[in-house]
């Protein structure tokens, strides 16, 4: 199933992105996607992106970084923090680019049981403006059908 994409401003400089997807694979499969960082690295980042998981501390408190390799040759760090872990329902973390904005936006993506597999519910907050907003949307749209592709490989 396609992702559903709804944006919408809450506030100068609080730009908020709003996604759902559907995906053909138990809340438990789509929740170790994010959190194993072999299973991480198999597949996060947009269509033609590898990833370097280089840091994943899966606790409250602990940080993450993500090395994303471009199909330009560019590679994008993004950095955060967990914020809030609920297997296999909820994930909080804040996120970070390591060039450029040093501005933290927070994602909540939220893992609901579906008569298809898991409902995602993905809320990016926080980011600066309506053209970040709009980038990251299209990211993570990519980034999630990067991951249907995963989880039909049965990987």
């Amino acid at each position: 199933m396609p992702s559903e994409s709804q944006t919408r401003q809450s506030a100068i400089g609080d730009e908020i992105l709003n996604l759902r997807h559907v995906f053909r694979a138990p809340p438990a499969r789509v929740f170790a996607a994010f959190t194993d960082p072999k299973l991480v690295a198999e597949w996060f980042g947009p269509k033609r992106t590898r990833v370097d998981v280089v840091e994943l501390d899966l606790r409250v408190g602990g940080d993450y970084r993500f090395d994303m390799h471009m199909a330009d040759g560019a590679i994008a760090g993004v950095v955060g923090t967990y914020i809030e872990i609920a297997p296999p329902g909820r994930l909080v973390f804040t996120w970070s680019w390591i060039e450029g904005t040093t501005q933290n936006s927070e994602v909540t993506l939220d893992f609901r049981a579906h008569e298809s597999g898991t409902e995602l519910l993905l809320v990016h907050r926080k980011l600066p403006n309506a053209e970040q907003r709009d980038k990251h949307g299209m990211g993570w749209t990519s980034s999630f059908e990067c991951l249907e592709e995963f989880l039909q490989r049965g990987s």
